[in-house]
């Protein structure tokens, strides 16, 4: 198992999750492990997989999977499910835990992510961990 901190994982994926783009995005693209599917994704990739990821935690229903492949050509595609279930209170705060599975060739990863809604609506990662 690997586990990255949610400061690490917050510079990723708090920045798209918020639509942040240009230069912050290349900071914040370079803090994820390459290592691992998710981190070598492209730009154009990470932004549809992230849009995915933002509408399977603003969907109240758990366990509805929502399947996503990269848009790019020319490469390897990547495939993913993802669903959110479980649910807490972190801080007063709202919070779902997000599953997601990619594969790439015969590459697979699994992560699991909670996210806590913040008072102005928006995500944030506060764990991760990948198996």
């Amino acid at each position: 198992m690997m586990a990255m901190s949610s400061r690490r994982l917050a510079r990723f994926l708090l920045p798209v999750l918020l639509g942040v783009g240009g230069t912050a995005w290349a900071q914040a693209y370079s803090a994820f492990s390459t290592d691992s599917i998710y981190g070598s994704l492209k730009r154009a990739e990470s932004v549809s997989f992230n849009q995915a990821a933002s509408k399977v935690l603003a969907n109240p229903q758990d366990n509805e999977t929502t399947l996503w492949t990269s848009p790019l050509a020319g490469r390897t595609p990547v495939s993913g499910k993802l669903y959110a279930d479980g649910s807490r209170q972190q801080n007063g705060l709202p919070c779902r835990l997000l599953h997601a599975q990619l594969e790439r060739g015969l590459n697979r990863e699994e992560w699991e992510f909670w996210f806590c809604r913040q008072a102005d609506g928006q995500w944030k990662a506060i764990s991760q961990t990948r198996h």
